[in-house]
């Protein structure tokens, strides 16, 4: 397959930044102070007694401890065997000095910088055809992103008219991907860890009523609870082909944009004109990637990140 390629992006200040860290500066240093009640006194029969006073934990650094643990209890993704399910875990880019990775490390750093600066943290990641690589694209720019340490992400596979995630990442899937989004299984059946900060929603296997899924109001408030519980910095959801299916129509209330994936060797520019118009006014095209290309072959168009 390949290398992805951005065409052209705006850009500014991407310096990493951790909240957490900030956070912690707030706790209180040393012993549990001793508070003041009624003038440092408080009234007993007897007389006026000392009054010590528990130190309250300040709310931020209690909710990123409760965030902490919310994903240390995430399970472990376990690696497929053949035979046992999905196998591909070779089609994430890992070698750091390949030309692939390099280039979905561009794609990250366009895209943190231009979500940062909206203050946006949902994005969509969609073809306009079957076979433009949204899931390769989504895959590998979820692991790239998960190499910045002080960075979390969520990877939603919401193809589930073919999905690929598990796939793509070489690991079996928990439970069911739509009885986790209907909230019939809890956060620690649906989503599964690799590495310390990426967090994958994998789905099991396809089914046809995938875009009714994606109406369902039960889904809305998975995908709302799953932001509370694990405060990610990034959530990306793959999705079905848009020109072919309505599932991209469907959760786009759901998303702050999107990211259209074109395959340089098949898709046209009236195709990407027919998405943009479609996202117009509901949502925000982020920037087009363009899969498969090459020094030859390029979409005609330039679509600008927001």
């Amino acid at each position: 397959m390949g290398l992805p390629r951005a065409v052209p992006t705006a850009a500014f200040d991407g310096a990493d930044h951790d909240i957490w860290d900030r956070v912690r500066a707030l706790a209180p240093a040393g012993a549990p102070m001793r508070g003041v009640l009624f003038g440092g006194r408080t009234m007993a029969r007897g007389g006026a007694v000392d009054q010590p006073v528990k130190a309250a934990t300040p709310p931020l650094l209690e909710q990123c401890r409760l965030i902490d643990a919310a994903w240390a209890s995430l399970p472990v993704a376990t690696p497929a065997r053949e035979g046992s399910g999905p196998l591909r875990g070779q089609a994430i880019c890992r070698d750091r000095r390949s030309a692939a990775s390099h280039a979905f490390d561009t794609l990250r750093t366009q895209l943190l910088n231009t979500l940062r600066e909206n203050n946006w943290t949902r994005v969509a990641v969609v073809a306009p055809a079957p076979g433009g690589g949204a899931t390769h694209v989504a895959c590998n720019l979820a692991y790239s992103i998960s190499r910045i340490g002080r960075l979390r992400t969520v990877l939603f596979d919401l193809n589930l008219r073919a999905p690929g995630v598990a796939r793509e990442f070489g690991v079996l899937p928990v439970t069911a991907a739509h009885r986790f989004l209907l909230g019939e299984a809890p956060m620690t059946q649906g989503l599964i860890r690799t590495g310390t900060n990426l967090a994958l929603g994998p789905a099991d296997h396809a089914m046809e009523m995938s875009s009714e899924l994606l109406h369902h109001c039960r889904t809305q408030v998975t995908i709302s609870s799953v932001q509370t519980a694990l405060a990610p910095d990034l959530m990306l959801f793959d999705l079905p082909p848009m020109l072919a299916y309505d599932d991209l129509l469907a959760f786009l209330p759901q998303v702050d944009g999107v990211l259209l994936v074109a395959d340089a060797t098949q898709t046209t520019a009236r195709q990407i004109s027919e998405c943009q118009r479609i996202i117009s006014g509901k949502s925000k095209l982020l920037g087009v990637v363009l899969n498969r290309s090459s020094e030859k072959v390029d979409v005609a168009g330039a679509y600008e990140y927001a």
